[in-house]
């Protein structure tokens, strides 16, 4: 059943903990250097508060050029806990790679936005969270996802033509001005006139359906937070793309549609429907199902 509470923003939740986090044996730590916020120095400053802290790094792993480790090797080496220091979309393929583990997440805030980072360690910076953990004050939480056929989300899923953004975004990181220009106005033009995304089942919302639909996971029995945003004049469409190009676009005008164990989106025009996973987009089929479930690895917070 669903329900509408504007109540619950994004910022205001957390997640109750399921235990005391072990301080880890070993580590292995991945980063990410396509990140919009990656920079050496960061990194270096990670290494020397996790030396500090007495944490052992027993591996390191460079996204996007190397492989997310998987569970048996980490337990071959006797590692205990996976550190991300990266954004979002590196934090949700990684746990989902590491399905069924053993060992614990570390989410460490090495990313743009880092809003996973906030729900677990509020504004905690990530030495901070270090030595939180090696003083064995951290806890173990086992928060809510979101899964579909065509994939899961820690975050929030975002659907509908509003998801070009995102490959605004990717341009605004590593293109040129020219390029800039070029993908903006396709993604104004794909926003205003590509097809709107429908709330399904349960039927909420506007029956033309929305530019931009966001499915946030919250720590509650009716677990997913069905919010549509909108945008009525060109201007409007040109302030929110950048909003969600850079992730801010809770701010812009919206409507809480209401709360859902189950969810199905569909493409107004029956084409297929564009996806936002965590911040990275994708495409998925014309109508997608969306349930709530539990993280299948635990995390580690210092929040909680």
């Amino acid at each position: 059943m669903a329900h509408s509470d504007g109540s619950l923003m994004m910022e205001e939740m957390h997640y109750t903990a399921t235990g005391p986090a072990k301080v880890p044996r070993k580590l292995c730590l991945i980063i990410n250097d396509a990140s919009g916020s990656y920079s050496e120095d960061a990194v270096d400053a990670l290494r020397s508060d996790l030396a500090d802290a007495g944490l052992t790094v027993a591996r390191c792993i460079t996204c996007p050029d190397q492989d997310l480790p998987e569970p048996a090797e980490l337990d071959a080496d006797g590692i205990d806990c996976v550190a991300v220091f990266a954004g979002d979309g590196t934090i949700s393929g990684t746990v989902k790679a590491l399905s069924g583990w053993a060992g614990a997440v570390l989410p460490l805030p090495g990313g743009t936005m880092n809003l996973l980072c906030h729900r677990l360690h509020g504004e905690a910076e990530a030495g901070d969270i270090v030595r939180t953990l090696a003083d064995g004050k951290a806890k173990l939480v086992c928060p809510p996802i979101i899964r579909s056929d065509e994939g899961q989300s820690l975050v929030s899923i975002s659907a509908g033509p509003g998801v070009q953004w995102y490959h605004v975004r990717e341009t605004m990181r590593d293109g040129s001005l020219g390029e800039l220009l070029n993908e903006s106005s396709d993604a104004v033009d794909h926003t205003l006139n590509g097809p709107q995304v429908l709330c399904r089942e349960p039927r909420l919302g506007r029956s033309e359906g929305y530019p931009l639909i966001e499915l946030v996971p919250l720590d509650r029995e009716d677990g997913i937070r069905i919010v549509g945003y909108t945008a009525d004049t060109i201007g409007g469409y040109i302030r929110q793309g950048f909003a969600i190009a850079t992730r801010h676009f809770r701010d812009g005008p919206h409507e809480v549609l209401g709360h859902a164990e189950r969810i199905v989106l569909a493409n107004a025009q029956g084409e297929q429907l564009q996806l936002s996973f965590d911040g990275e987009p994708t495409c998925g089929a014309a109508e997608v199902e969306f349930a709530v479930d539990r993280c299948p690895v635990k995390l580690i917070a210092v929040k909680a």
